[in-house]
């Protein structure tokens, strides 16, 4: 069975405005990588509780997941 991962990559970019620098997105050859299980007491970003993760076998929202994680 899956379970949920958070994944932050780290990478810096030239830009002339910190709009134009999240616009970009290179194909990096060079990043961090943090990887982590999602628990369900761990916090979520607001802006992510509604999407639907990456790679997922179905159409549940993060939040949903996390809700039906066991204690």
């Amino acid at each position: 069975m899956k379970k949920l991962y958070e994944v932050t990559k780290t990478y810096y970019v030239m830009a002339l405005s910190e709009g134009d620098a999240e616009r970009i997105e290179p194909e990096v050859e060079f990043c961090s990588t943090h990887v982590s299980k999602v628990d369900k007491e761990d916090f979520i970003e607001f802006v992510w509780r509604d999407a639907i993760p990456f790679n997922a076998d179905d159409d549940k929202t993060v939040e949903q997941i996390q809700e039906e994680m066991e204690e």
